[in-house]
């Protein structure tokens, strides 16, 4: 959809009859021209197509942890090879050839990258380095840090800390040490690879006697699998109580 994007700026440029729009669509027809506007574009597309399988899986109402956390750890290496020659050459062939087809200029890598707010003060790299080092795997880098902040067993564990009266003290050492062996063990099991809902889940963990070899998180599954039957019990309680008052 470039060339209609860039059709419709042009237009607003041209018969725009803002001036701010006007200068806007100037500014943007600018950038969009350059080959900065084109890396940005490519490099985002690349990694937003990569998570996208992972996103669907992790919005579905039904979450099927033991694929979800396959699929985690798969996206976490497709990303990682990203970083190696043959992902960095992936995109930087992807980028010229669109360049080449909208007779955007091009950048020579080996050249000193010059930084367009201060022209005149010398970086000290070359453009490889920019958009290499300084772009692409700083967002890597990123988005390793937040897969492994947000899907780890800690955010498990937090969840069980707000369950005194079903997990103690020596339950929360224990199981901070069971999560790794079970994800483990599960992850190796050809049977746990086909489930849709967390109550296959469940069911599958006793059918293969694992609720024994791994009890409490047996007991944070069923846990998980509780709460949202007692949340919508304790709303639907809300909403009779908060319609009796309307009417009394």
């Amino acid at each position: 959809m470039f060339s209609s994007v860039v059709k419709v700026l042009e237009y607003v440029e041209k018969d725009g009859t803002d001036t701010g729009k006007r200068r806007q669509a100037r500014g943007l027809l600018k950038y969009f021209q350059t080959f900065d506007s084109a890396f940005f574009l490519h490099m985002m597309m690349m990694i937003l197509a990569l998570t996208n399988g992972l996103s669907k899986t992790l919005q579905r109402k039904d979450k099927d942890i033991v694929n979800a956390i396959s699929d985690v750890e798969s996206t976490k290496r497709e990303l990682e090879k990203l970083r190696t020659n043959e992902g960095w050459d992936s995109l930087m062939r992807k980028v010229y050839c669109f360049c080449e087809k909208h007779d955007i200029p091009v950048l020579d890598m080996e050249d000193a990258y010059v930084n367009p707010k201060k022209p005149r003060q010398k970086t000290g790299i070359n453009n490889e380095h920019y958009y290499r080092v300084d772009c692409f795997f700083a967002v890597l880098d990123l988005l390793g840090e937040e897969f492994n902040d947000r899907f780890n067993e800690a955010k498990l564990l937090k969840l069980a800390k707000h369950y005194p009266d079903d997990f103690n003290h020596q339950d929360m050492v224990t199981l901070e040490h069971e999560l790794g062996l079970y994800i483990d063990n599960i992850l190796h099991d050809t049977r746990f690879s086909s489930l849709d809902k967390i109550g296959d889940l469940a069911k599958l963990m006793v059918d293969t006697r694992k609720h024994l070899s791994y009890p409490l998180v047996y007991r944070l599954l069923k846990l998980a699998l509780t709460l949202p039957v007692a949340t919508a019990t304790v709303e639907r309680f809300f909403s009779y109580e908060d319609c009796e008052e309307c009417f009394a």
